[in-house]
């Protein structure tokens, strides 16, 4: 078996909850075994920061408060794929505060007259005292200049400060399936926008036969794709089969199939832990005479690399041996040996890893194996039971 297949990145794994002792221990030693993790394109408006307000206009968390719970639950999956908080004006996360304290507040007066309405994203739903699907009518709000539209919608990030005289930014209907349970990619898709997302369907690389030719926008984007075009992303549109007979989907906007494995790629590397951390594949613990082998975990995940990351070094004992998302090194004498690695993410953000490789001679790696494998079977109960994915070689 192979020593310490690590992957170095993120330290928690999203979603675990807290002050569960027994399950933080078996997390932390699983962090320190062998490890497999699992579409996008970049709108080109910014991101938002970590710690995100959320807010319900008008009396939606009285008069709808189960809709309201309802997306609050959808927005879950964003959580628990990328370095995003949902949080009330308040601050409390939105999925443990009162929902009485999840209505937008009323606005007070910016120095130009213009109304202010806190809250980053500001979510109008219909079925409230908030008008909704307008047209050409304005948001209300003194020096709004956003119209209401026919359909859902979000501004993206950087509009956030040309928006804050509107009462709402996102508008979220209430599209449903067959059953009437509205669609939980509808939720994803919109918040998706809010978070920098662009629509899928609308890539010049689309070639799944799933998007009519005739609509507007099509194959307009020709850039930003962090991930390979995706025909089940939630930001990806659903057309009927009559427009698209040969599109076969899993997921789109009106599915319950929620987040693909490429859509959380996405928001991942568009929302990084707040300690930015170079993650990576392959083997740190070395029988003498293997080759080092180590690469980018966004690389062995599908991301698009050529726009996604720049500025690549791998240096291991103070000397620059790549400036690729891989490292292939032979030649490592037994002993220990630093290892440095550096890159750019597309929005000039720098990550950074320092840490060690060791070559062991076989009689000393073979002791390692066994005791790995020793572990790994005492922790796999543990694993099982608290719902952690079990430990393979890659």
């Amino acid at each position: 078996m192979k020593l310490f297949h690590w992957i170095r990145g993120p330290a928690r794994p999203r979603g675990i909850r807290r002050g569960w002792p027994l399950l933080l221990v078996a997390a932390a030693l699983w962090l320190l075994m062998p490890t497999v993790v699992w579409p996008a394109a970049y709108w080109f408006h910014g991101v938002r920061g970590r710690d995100i307000t959320v807010c319900f206009a008008g009396n939606a968390v009285t008069d709808r408060s189960p809709r309201v719970q309802e997306i609050i639950g959808h927005l879950a999956q964003y959580k628990y794929a990328a370095n995003i908080r949902f949080v009330s004006i308040s601050g409390s996360p939105i999925d443990t505060a009162p929902i009485s304290s999840l209505g937008c507040p009323a606005p007070t007066k910016q120095g130009n007259g213009n109304d202010y309405y806190n809250g980053d994203i500001r979510v109008a739903i219909p079925g409230t005292n908030v008008p909704v699907f307008g047209g050409a009518s304005l948001v209300p709000g003194v020096g709004c200049t956003q119209t209401q539209g026919d359909s859902s919608w979000s501004n993206p990030p950087d509009e956030l400060a040309l928006r804050r005289s509107c009462q709402y930014n996102l508008v979220l209907g209430d599209d449903a399936d067959a059953t009437g349970t509205p669609y939980l990619n509808h939720t994803l898709h919109e918040f998706g926008h809010a978070l920098g997302l662009a629509h899928e369907h609308a890539r010049a690389d689309e070639n799944a036969q799933c998007v009519p030719a005739g609509i507007d926008g099509h194959h307009s984007i020709t850039t930003g794709y962090i991930t390979p075009y995706d025909k089940n992303s939630v930001m990806h549109y659903w057309w009927d089969a009559s427009v698209v007979p040969n599109c076969q989907q899993t997921g789109s906007n009106y599915s319950q199939a929620g987040l693909t494995a490429y859509d959380k790629l996405a928001v991942h590397i568009m929302y990084p832990e707040d300690v930015r951390t170079v993650e990576f594949y392959g083997n740190t613990v070395l029988r003498a005479g293997e080759t080092l082998q180590l690469t980018s975990a966004w690389q062995a995940r599908g991301a698009n690399m050529s726009f996604v990351t720049t500025d690549w070094k791998w240096v291991v004992d103070g000397v620059q041996r790549s400036t690729t998302p891989t490292l292939n090194l032979a030649g490592l004498a037994v002993g220990d040996h630093t290892l440095a690695i550096s890159h750019k993410d597309f929005l000039d953000r720098t990550y950074t890893y320092n840490g060690k490789v060791q070559v062991l001679a076989g009689a000393e790696y073979a002791k390692r194996a066994a005791a790995l494998a020793a572990s790994q079977a005492m922790l796999a109960p543990i694993i099982a039971a608290t719902n952690l994915p079990m430990v393979v070689n890659p």
